[in-house]
């Protein structure tokens, strides 16, 4: 019956987690034993090794698209739309976006997130806005 779900790792991950997360609730209101979080902490994510299908990759919307939804948008999300596709940062890295975290001293400014996706690698993140999306 699983098997014809054809569930992706990231989907069977997210579900896992939730139950440990409900186990371990459980748990601290003793409703189960504390070994039930115990052994269920040792069970591992699921891979594509283990049978689980990858997660579809995300593609890029067709220009065509995105321009014939441009008149439809708030003046807000347009504009900040326009700056995804100048730019290429995230959604979470331009909802962020503070005039604290941007060198605006060169032509092309430098918007450095105060947090992002990667940060925990130790990696850092610096985003080139050109002046057409100086906006």
């Amino acid at each position: 019956m699983i098997d014809d779900l054809k569930l992706s790792t990231t989907t069977v991950n997210a579900y896992s987690s939730m139950i440990k997360q409900m186990v371990k609730w459980a748990v601290a209101k003793e409703l189960l034993p504390g070994e039930a979080h115990w052994r269920l902490s040792a069970v591992r994510g699921v891979t594509a090794r283990d049978g689980a299908r990858a997660p579809r990759r995300v593609t890029l919307v067709e220009d065509a698209i995105v321009d014939a939804t441009l008149p439809f948008l708030s003046n807000d999300a347009r504009t900040m739309v326009q700056v995804q596709r100048l730019t290429g940062m995230r959604p979470g890295e331009l909802v962020i976006m503070r005039s604290i975290d941007i060198e605006t001293s060169g032509a092309t400014w430098m918007y450095r997130p105060f947090t992002h996706k990667t940060e925990h690698h130790g990696a850092e993140r610096v985003i080139a806005i050109g002046p057409r999306a100086q906006v």
